[in-house]
């Protein structure tokens, strides 16, 4: 099983496709699952691919991707879905159906990057409380310290604590 965030590019515009393709590919902790060219393609590989993080272009054939990001709402409220689009007008549209984010093409790529942090950050908090509420109880039995950072977490034997600082 792999750590990385599955990510669903769909945009009808190829070019902007592989801007973000390989953006993602320059981004650790990322791993393109599917590009598509339409919103309805776009659903129904989220569908069957369910991936973790979706880039959509608002204006697409067949379906437009708010349509697309309200179905795949329906399909799982917390999906992770960033717009990246030219057209500003929907930006208030994109936030009703719960966008983790709205990039205007063309986008400044360290604000995309940015945008990539943050999104590992959020899951990497969601997956840290996870584990810590698992975990939590078996701690205490062991006598260990739970310790949490950036990486992960650890398990800290009671007796070899000397001093605790911050």
């Amino acid at each position: 099983m792999s750590d990385k965030l599955k990510v669903l590019i769909c945009d009808d515009d190829e070019g902007m496709r592989l801007v973000i393709q390989k953006l993602i590919e320059k981004t650790p902790g990322f791993e393109i699952i599917g590009l598509c060219d339409n919103g309805e393609d776009g659903l129904k590989k989220y569908d069957e691919l369910r991936p973790h993080v979706v880039f959509l272009d608002v204006q697409m054939p067949k379906m437009d991707g708010l349509e697309c990001a309200r179905e795949i709402t329906e399909i799982d409220p917390s999906a992770c879905i960033v717009f990246a689009t030219a057209h500003e007008q929907y930006m208030k549209e994109a936030f009703e159906v719960y966008a983790f984010d709205y990039l205007m093409k063309p986008f400044d790529i360290a604000r995309a990057k940015e945008t990539l942090q943050r999104i590992l950050d959020t899951f990497n908090q969601s997956r840290d409380k996870v584990v810590q509420q698992a975990l939590s109880p078996f701690a205490k039995e062991l006598n260990k310290l739970m310790v949490r950072y950036r990486e992960g977490t650890s398990f800290v034997d009671m007796a070899d604590i000397i001093l605790i600082q911050r």
